[in-house]
């Protein structure tokens, strides 16, 4: 009976997941629809029409944009990308009034997906700190709706190891001495010894090796998270700039999820 249960419960979130609507088809959906009222209007009969068109078509190009980038590992470029999405769901979200009321109750669902498409991105921007498209795989093919936990949490391996890899690179560009370099400009104060961000760097990469190695059980690189995080809590007061800020949401991150193991 146990057993049953078990299977049944598997089966229901096999079907969930397998329901569950993904960015990709989010975003071919604004494409599909925006190009539906497109070629409602076409050719357009009036200047309000002609101003909705040339939004809707720039709405189109730039959805087929986002979701090569979202194919993509470029993390910039899918950035650039959903900005130049954003702006051409605003022209439309602007220039829909000037259409009939059939037009703007189609929109209406439209522009609402967009909508969720630039939330679901803006969650993965701030869980990776800006570095998503960098995680093993498509984003195209992650779920368009995410629980409040997954954000800070981590759905495999290769999510942890994003977090780490961020996290080595932080602390390598933390600039270690209380003065400027060369004995001008301006540097943030801190009590960093160059020795002790040295041996953070080293304790990350060997946290990564250890993430790295084939058929890895997370849960024996325990041992080398300890290390790391022991070096990081070492480091004294490394200032307070944005890279310290990023570099602490990390951490966070990655302590609740070892915490948890």
């Amino acid at each position: 009976m146990k057993l049953l249960r078990i299977l049944i419960c598997l089966f229901v979130l096999l079907v969930t997941a397998v329901g569950a609507e993904t960015l990709g088809e989010a975003v071919e959906f604004v494409a599909v629809e925006s190009q539906s009222v497109a070629a409602r209007i076409t050719p357009p009969e009036t200047w309000g029409q002609e101003t909705a068109l040339a939004d809707l078509r720039s709405l189109i190009k730039e959805a087929h944009t986002l979701t090569g980038a979202l194919s993509g590992n470029d993390a910039w470029n899918l950035e650039e990308r959903q900005d130049q999405f954003t702006m051409a769901v605003r022209q439309v979200r602007t220039s829909q009034v000037m259409l009939g009321a059939t037009e703007q109750r189609d929109l209406a669902q439209v522009l609402e997906k967009a909508e969720q498409v630039n939330d679901r991105l803006k969650q993965l921007r701030l869980r990776f700190d800006g570095m998503a498209a960098t995680v093993p795989g498509s984003l195209a093919g992650t779920p368009l709706t995410g629980g409040s936990d997954e954000i800070d949490g981590y759905t495999n391996i290769a999510d942890v190891l994003t977090d780490v890899r961020w996290a080595r690179e932080l602390v390598a560009s933390l600039q270690a001495g209380r003065f400027p370099p060369y004995g001008f400009g301006f540097n943030t104060p801190n009590n960093l010894d160059p020795l002790r961000v040295r041996r953070t760097v080293q304790a990350a990469w060997a946290l990564e090796r250890a993430l790295t190695t084939e058929r890895v059980d997370v849960a024996r690189t325990i041992p080398e998270w300890n290390e790391f995080y022991q070096e990081y809590n070492r480091l004294g007061y490394p200032g307070a700039d944005s890279r310290v800020r990023r570099l602490e949401r990390v951490m966070e991150r990655l302590q609740q999820f070892y915490g948890d193991l």
